[in-house]
This record gives structure tokens, C-alpha cells and sequence, in this order.
């Protein structure tokens, strides 16, 4: 479910994320700080994100600093975050530096804005708002070499509660992954295919999505496919590597519609694709992008597959709907779909 304000509202979405490792061995304990330079740091001290009594206090001065030495190997991007709540003081940062790397993202835990970045290696920061005065603060950077220090800098006198520290080979933040003693791995998440060939129209039909990617700029590409289970005759809708939006289609192995949007894919956008002999449209958020009038359509069309028809590609993101209509409507009807 979609937090907004640190409330919950809205429709929920089938979330599907990728296999990462958080790599903090103690991820809701002290053990996770190997050193401190802080007066106290207390045990089960304030209700976390999770709703129990968890949260740990840590009382410092301005300029004090609290470490974990984990390492998610060098010259690789990673993400670094953390649950934080302010006490009596607001403004916190993460700084994961080691040789030839040093980032750092500052927050302000009062208004849930992120108020300075910097360093050689600093790739993206954020902040999310989960109520209750908790915040999940997060950095992505990439790794130098030697042992890495993952550190949280307080840069006011004062109170604070920390909970769920994560490290983990990512370049975004993902679910957090708890850990007591030793790192864990989740596993890909993964949507099995769904329909046969009875069920689609090869024809004439519309692939509808409302999806978001889990990053703006991912490393890789997703992909949600119609086809016939090869390479040669698919409808697909495409998050691309920069963020952008693709629509495409191959009919006997040749390509018959294709068409990029610049869209920001880490928001929920509704997408369409439609297909008939030399008819193709997409229509996002209500928009009809584009449109052609010359082209084949796929033949055998069997199953939907949260992946490219390669097993490559998978579709790591947020699904709020999914919907085939074995028919090409009409362009009031496919703004209306998407809007």
C-alpha cells in the first residue's frame, strides 16, 4: 500500500523486487554499530516503524558519529539506509566512505527533506515519511576499495531513534530485510505466466498496464510480455535502463510498432498498447502518444509474462492492474482505460 504522509492510502499494488543482500549483521540492535563516538546508545527504547518496542536511543553531541564496517564489495553501487525519528535533535546523515569513495546525504527528520548531498562517489538520496515521525533515509553510491565504513553522523545535541539499519548491492533502496547475527538474502521475487492461447486474439487486441518502477534510473530493463513465448511475435511494454517508457511489437519476427516516452516510470503510469492489422496506438495517462498505421500483428499469442520473452528483463516494480482486451478499442475508450 502506497504511504503518502506516513499514511497509508489507495489501492495496494502486487510488488515484485529483485534478489539483494543486506549485509549489516545486526540490522535492529546495537551490535549493528561497531563503534560510536556518542554518550549513550539504549536498547528497546521507542516503538519502530514495525510496532514494537525496538527503537534504539542514541544520545549525542553535535559532530558524533556512529559506524558499522560492512562491505558489499568494491567498485559496485550500494545502498546504504536507515530508519531515524528525531528526539530532541532533527538532523542526521549517512556517510559510507572507504578508499578512493566517500558520499554523504543529509536529513532533516522535522520536515522530511533531504538537506545537502555530496562526495566523489554520491549517486541518489532519499527520504520517505512513515509515520508516527519515522523516516527511512537512504544513499546509493558507489563502493571504493578496502574495508567500508558505513557511517551515521549526528549533527545536533540530542536524542534520536534509529531502527532497521541496511546495507545491501542495490541501487536503490528496497524492502527492508531484517537481520540478527549474520546477513541475509532475499530471494527474487517472481509472477508466474498467465493465460493460453484460447485466451488471447492475435488479431486485434490492448495490453493495459499501471506500473512503476522501484527507481527512476534502474541498472537494467523491465518488461511486461504478450507473446507467443519467443522472440518473434510479442506486444510489450518496456521501463528502459533511463527511466523511459517503450512500447513494441514483433510479428514473425519483424518489428512492427515501436515508440519511446519520456515518462517519470518510478510513478504509477497507466500505459497502453493496441493492436491491429496496420492499426497501433500507445496511450499513456490518458494521452495518446503515438499512433501508426502500417504493420503486421504477432501470431500465437499464448501467455503474459512478467519478463521479456528471453527469461531476461524481469519486471521488478509496483503492478496496481493488469488488463487484455482481445479486441482493439477505440481511441475514447483506451483514453478512458488510462486516464
Amino acid at each position: 500500500y502506497p504511504l503518502i504522509d506516513g499514511v497509508v492510502n489507495g489501492c495496494p499494488s502486487h510488488l515484485l523486487e529483485p534478489s539483494v543482500t543486506n549485509y549489516i549483521n545486526n540490522s535492529q540492535t546495537s551490535a549493528s554499530i561497531e563503534y560510536n563516538n556518542v554518550n549513550s546508545v539504549t536498547e528497546n527504547s521507542g516503538i519502530s516503524p514495525d510496532g514494537t518496542l525496538n527503537a534504539i536511543k542514541i544520545d549525542a553531541d553535535a559532530n558524533d558519529i556512529a559506524d558499522s564496517y560492512r562491505n558489499v564489495g568494491s567498485g559496485v553501487i550500494g545502498t546504504f539506509s536507515i530508519f531515524a525519528k528525531s528526539g530532541s535533535s532533527d538532523s542526521i546523515g549517512l556517510n559510507p566512505s572507504s578508499t578512493g569513495s566517500t558520499s554523504l546525504a543529509v536529513f532533516n527528520l522535522s520536515n522530511g527533506e533531504i538537506t545537502s548531498t555530496s562526495g566523489s562517489q554520491y549517486i541518489d538520496s532519499s527520504i520517505e515519511n512513515y509515520g508516527n515521525g519515522w523516516y527511512r533515509c537512504s544513499i546509493t553510491f558507489t563502493t571504493g576499495t578496502g574495508s567500508y565504513i558505513n557511517r551515521i553522523r549526528f549533527y545536533d545535541t540530542g536524542t534520536y531513534e534509529v531502527y532497521g539499519m541496511q546495507l545491501e548491492n542495490s541501487s536503490y533502496p528496497t524492502s527492508y530485510i531484517p537481520t540478527s547475527g549474520s546477513a541475509v538474502t532475499r530471494s527474487a521475487e517472481t509472477a508466474n505466466g498467465a493465460g493460453d492461447a484460447s485466451t488471447f486474439n492475435d488479431s486485434e487486441g490492448v495490453l493495459m498496464a499501471e506500473i512503476s518502477a522501484l527507481a527512476s534510473s534502474d541498472t537494467s530493463y523491465r518488461a511486461l510480455s504478450l507473446s507467443d513465448g519467443t522472440s518473434s511475435n510479442r506486444v510489450q511494454i518496456w521501463i528502459w535502463n533511463n527511466g523511459t517508457i517503450f512500447t513494441y511489437i514483433v510479428a514473425q519476427g519483424s518489428t512492427s510498432y515501436t515508440r519511446f516516452d519520456n515518462v517519470n516510470s518510478s510513478n504509477i503510469n497507466k500505459i497502453s498498447i493496441s493492436y491491429k492489422q496496420n492499426q497501433f496506438s500507445t496511450f499513456i495517462n490518458g494521452i495518446k502518444t503515438f499512433s501508426d498505421v502500417i504493420g503486421n500483428t504477432p501470431t500465437g499469442l499464448n501467455n503474459i509474462r512478467f519478463l521479456d520473452t528471453n527469461g531476461s528483463a524481469n519486471f521488478y516494480g509496483n503492478t496496481k492492474q493488469l488488463q487484455y482486451f482481445d479486441s482493439a478499442l477505440n481511441d475514447s475508450d483506451l483514453e478512458k482505460i488510462t486516464s
